[in-house]
């Protein structure tokens, strides 16, 4: 239930953004919000990672939301922008293949995770159990972080040719 309660602030967050990143994505175009969404995951990402060893409950709660805002920045618009490159008898492939990429993603990017994160726990040096912990944890977003960049990155490639519609 904590973890759920933690977790909730960015959870609304990120859905009430999400119709504020379209009617954003309709005015200005991909680029901007997509980028800006980039740019807050990228400020979520850092804050973790610095102050992974001394994280709270109004830390986490803050950081998720500041995540949570870049991603309901990009989730929405860059679907929303990919599949309107595509033909309209293909939108449901490209939804489907969207909905699939995220699960197979998400299912991976945990197992990694938690792998790095196991791995990270047994070569410690630390002499306490938390302090391997969160010297997993510390490793593990820094990963997450390296991932965000790379991503980011591709988002500003792509978004470079994609237009408003008009």
């Amino acid at each position: 239930m904590t973890a759920g309660l933690l977790l909730l602030t960015g959870g609304l967050v990120g859905a009430v953004l999400s119709p504020i990143s379209g009617r954003l994505l309709d005015n200005y175009g991909p680029r901007k919000p997509i980028m800006t969404g980039a740019v807050l995951e990228i400020i979520g990402g850092i804050l973790y990672c610095i102050f992974a060893s001394s994280l709270s409950s109004g830390k986490i709660i803050l950081f998720y939301a500041i995540t949570m805002m870049g991603i309901g920045l990009v989730m929405g618009d860059t679907m929303t922008a990919s599949i309107g490159q595509l033909d309209e008898k293909e939108n449901t492939d490209g939804n489907g293949l969207f909905n699939m990429a995220q699960q197979f993603a998400g299912a991976v990017g945990t197992a990694i995770i938690s792998a790095i994160m196991q791995f990270v726990e047994q070569m410690s040096g630390q002499s306490s159990t938390t302090g391997k912990y969160i010297e997993a944890a510390q490793v593990g977003f820094i990963f997450i972080l390296i991932i965000v960049l790379v991503g980011v990155y591709l988002l500003y490639q792509a978004t470079k040719s994609v237009k408003a519609k008009e």
